[in-house]
């Protein structure tokens, strides 16, 4: 268990959704319909891809992060913490690595309508967490769709860690991928890392007829 996440996840812990499955390198984790997710079920990393990608998804989205260059992709070490895939860099563990990245899925409801209020309630909610703690609006990561993802760095909370988060709305929920480092070092030497990591996020679908065919589709390659 890696304690520099337990204070970002238990910022969404009324919003996690249950996710269905996770697809690590071409392995399927879970199987069954995606209106019944069944419980995350450990698979095997490719660890022959230098970029090994994993597949999540769940009732409203599918879709797809790939490890950056020279960072692991763990699917099973972040699984107490309600995490269905991890990376840290190579060589590291997850529990104590000083730099780990994560994927967490936010359904717009009517509490999270949309990024705005996403925005507001992540901001509100930190600084409560403690009188040190900063919220700063960083430069956008944009993908070559055009589209582009919010980004904001938490510092100054309780736990001492600094995270940087990119923000994605889709139509039915909001993507958050987070670096969460121990200390300013480690995150100067995640950044790129991390930008890697933002620019490999691709939706795949948020109907379940589509959602089956990704998994489908992610079957027939194993």
């Amino acid at each position: 268990m890696n304690p520099m996440v337990m204070p970002m996840i238990s910022r969404y812990r009324l919003h996690l959704p249950i996710l269905s499955a996770f697809l690590a390198a071409g392995t399927l984790a879970a199987q069954g319909p995606v209106s019944t997710p069944p419980a995350n079920t450990a698979a095997k990393p490719d660890t022959a891809r230098a970029n090994p990608a994993a597949l999540i998804y769940g009732p409203r989205h599918a879709f797809t992060v790939r490890a950056p260059d020279k960072w692991t992709l763990d699917n099973s070490s972040g699984r107490r913490q309600g995490l269905q895939a991890v990376f840290y860099p190579k060589g590291e563990r997850w529990a104590a690595s000083p730099a780990v990245m994560y994927c967490q899925v936010i359904p717009r409801d009517q509490q999270i309508k949309d990024l705005a209020a996403m925005l507001e309630y992540d901001r509100n909610r930190y600084r409560n967490t403690s009188p040190n703690a900063v919220v700063a609006d960083l430069p956008a990561v944009s993908f070559p769709s055009g589209r582009q993802a919010t980004v904001r760095r938490f510092s100054g909370g309780p736990s001492g860690a600094i995270e940087q988060t990119a923000y994605i709305e889709e139509r039915t929920v909001i993507v958050l991928m987070i670096l969460s480092c121990r200390n300013a070092e480690a995150l100067d030497r995640s950044l790129p890392a991390f930008a890697q990591f933002v620019r490999s996020y691709t939706f795949l679908a948020d109907d379940s007829e589509n959602i089956l065919r990704a998994v489908e589709a992610a079957q027939e390659d194993e």
